[in-house]
């Protein structure tokens, strides 16, 4: 497997529940930020959404999620310009939801949201899920230089701890 250095991916967070939210849903997951061309790209692996659903996914200008307000609203600068946080994702049968997008405009780099918050939205809007961006170990796999069969390997690790220090392997 062919390592993509770690400082390719600048923000990591998992995702846990938004401050005051009291549905079913038990969104968690990560999400990795990095520069792309003058944009940022994020990569999400989310489980717990609603299934077959498309919500929004932002990075918030607030740097907590300890209380409804902390999140605050999107982030973006100049705040003059047109909010682009317009990103969804979309979940399958099962409310799981993996994949990435770029979203342009935002007037900083990935270094630049470290603190901040990024906020998982369900269909109707609600805001169901809250992580603080920061720095994880996380590095991006592609295939072995030497192999050349049929399958082509990609994919994302991010390391993260249980904050309850839980034996559960789920």
């Amino acid at each position: 497997m062919r390592q993509v250095l770690r400082s390719k991916i600048h923000r990591a967070t998992v995702t846990d529940a938004n401050p005051d939210y009291v549905g079913s849903i038990m969104a968690q997951g990560v999400v990795l930020v990095s520069d792309e061309g003058g944009a940022l790209k994020l990569q999400y692996d989310i489980t717990g959404l609603e299934a077959s659903a498309s919500g929004g996914l932002h990075i918030h200008s607030g740097v907590s999620c300890d209380t409804v307000s902390d999140p605050g609203g999107h982030y973006w600068t100049p705040s003059s310009n047109a909010d682009p946080w317009t990103t969804t994702y979309t979940s399958d049968a099962n409310g799981n939801a993996q994949g990435s997008f770029v979203v342009s405009g935002v007037g900083y780099a990935a270094s630049e949201v470290d603190g901040h918050v990024i906020v998982a939205h369900a269909s109707d809007g609600t805001k169901i899920s809250c992580g603080r961006l920061g720095s994880i170990p996380s590095a991006s796999l592609d295939t072995y230089p030497d192999y050349s069969d049929t399958f082509s390997p990609r994919g994302l690790v991010a390391v993260r701890q249980k904050l309850d220090f839980s034996c559960d392997a789920a």
